[in-house]
C-alpha cells in the first residue's frame, strides 16, 4: 500500500499512467493527540495573540504576511497595543530584514525554535494560529501538502488564519472543520481579514467536532489498524 495523508496528495499520485495504481493507494489522516496539551492560560495584556509555530524559509516565508502587518502599522500606529505576531522557529533572513527596516519589532516577535511538547503550549495559549502554506500557485493548481501543524492547531480548537491556494488540503480542513480563516498569499486579501479581526472582531469559527474526530490519534490508530488487518485478511484469502 502507499499511504497518503490527504486526497488531493492521493489524487496527484495517480494520474495519468499512474491510474492503473490506485487501489494500492490509502489515506491516513495527520492526527493530533489530546492528552498532550497542556492547560490552556490565555496572555492578560488584551491583546490579540497570533502564533506561528514551525519552520519558514525562502520557498515558504512570511512575506505577504509581514506587508500586510506594515500596512496596519502605517495606517494605526498604535495597532501595536492590540495586536501582536509571534514567531517560534526558524524564519528566512530576509523577513527579519524586513521586520527591522520597517519598524516592526514592537508587533512582529521572534522566538527560538521550541520542542513540540513546548510547542502545544504557545499553540494553546494563543488567540489565533497562523498557517503559511509555500506559495506554489505557479505550479501546481491544488495544494497537495497537509501541514501537520494545522492538525495540531485544531486539536486545541484554535482559531486558525491561514494563508494558502485557494484548493487544497489545508483550505479543505478549515472549511470542512470550520476552524478558522483561509485566504490566498495576497497581502491585500490578508490585510483585509486581519483588519476585521482586530477592528471588528470577527470570528468565523464554528468547529463541527464530528470532522473534528476524523483527526484523533486513537481514532485514527484504529482505523489504521482495520486497514492493515483487511489487507492481511485479503492475503490469507488470497493464498499469499
Amino acid at each position: 500500500k502507499l499511504i497518503f495523508n490527504n486526497t488531493h496528495q492521493f489524487n496527484h499520485a495517480f494520474t495519468g499512467k499512474n491510474k492503473q495504481y490506485r487501489s494500492k493507494g490509502m489515506i491516513i489522516n495527520h492526527t493530533f493527540d489530546k492528552k498532550l496539551y497542556p492547560t490552556i492560560k490565555p496572555p492578560v495584556d488584551n491583546k490579540i495573540h497570533f502564533v506561528y509555530v514551525g519552520h519558514l524559509d525562502a520557498l515558504r516565508n512570511a512575506k505577504s504576511l509581514l506587508q500586510s502587518i506594515h500596512k496596519l502599522h502605517q495606517n494605526d500606529p498604535q495597532v501595536y497595543k492590540k495586536v501582536c505576531f509571534e514567531f517560534y522557529g526558524h524564519i528566512d533572513d530576509s523577513d527579519k530584514v524586513y521586520i527591522l527596516d520597517h519598524d516592526l519589532i514592537n508587533i512582529v516577535r521572534l522566538h527560538p525554535d521550541v520542542d513540540y511538547i513546548t510547542s502545544l503550549s504557545r499553540i494553546a495559549n494563543a488567540d489565533w494560529t497562523i498557517l503559511i502554506d509555500a506559495n506554489l500557485n505557479n505550479k501546481i493548481a491544488d495544494y497537495i501538502f497537509c501541514p501537520a501543524k494545522l492538525i495540531d492547531y485544531i486539536g486545541v480548537k484554535k482559531k486558525v488564519f491561514a494563508i494558502t491556494q485557494p484548493s487544497g488540503a489545508t483550505t479543505d480542513i478549515i472549511n470542512s472543520v470550520g476552524c478558522g480563516q483561509a485566504v490566498s498569499h495576497s497581502p491585500e486579501e490578508i490585510y483585509l481579514y486581519l483588519s476585521k479581526i482586530i477592528y471588528q472582531k470577527y470570528n468565523p469559527i464554528v468547529y463541527n467536532d464530528n470532522k473534528l474526530m476524523e483527526y484523533e490519534a486513537e481514532k485514527v490508530a484504529r482505523d489504521f489498524d482495520t486497514a492493515v488487518q483487511k489487507i492481511l485478511n485479503d492475503r490469507r484469502i488470497d493464498g499469499r
